[in-house]
């Protein structure tokens, strides 16, 4: 969180200074739509994401990191952004991904994207009907 300072100078015989201080507050992230890849036989997903706060320098932070990637960032009115997640690694086990929004006031809550791998079933299976169970 920043903190901004200002003054205000008024200048009617005598000098009176007043400060205020005013918070930026960081990013909301309240939806991401859709909320996980559901074509298992492509490994990016272009994701549209609600909240506050978002800015054109915004970054896209993930938790398990080196799962997915972000690219093509692109926000509108600072409340909504689309922006395109991609599988990093297609051997991945990860079922689900903490997602968040990261400007120069600090990151968003984080909120879950699956990945669309399931790990009771073959992924290859699934793909392309070949996998031995």
């Amino acid at each position: 969180m920043k903190r901004f300072m200002c003054s205000v100078i008024s200048i009617v015989g005598s000098l009176v200074v007043s400060s205020a201080v005013a918070t930026a507050q960081a990013p909301t992230l309240t939806k991401i739509d859709p909320t996980g890849r559901t074509d298992l036989t492509s490994k990016s997903v272009v994701v549209t994401l609600t909240g506050s706060g978002f800015t054109d320098g915004a970054t896209i932070g993930f938790d398990p990191a080196g799962v997915l990637t972000a690219s093509g960032w692109k926000q509108t009115g600072g409340v909504s952004a689309t922006v395109t997640f991609t599988i990093a690694d297609p051997n991945t086990t990860v079922p689900s991904v903490d997602v968040w929004v990261q400007t120069t006031n600090g990151p968003s809550a984080k909120l879950p994207f699956s990945t669309g791998v399931l790990t009771n079933i073959c992924l290859e299976a699934l793909q392309t009907g070949g996998c031995q169970l």
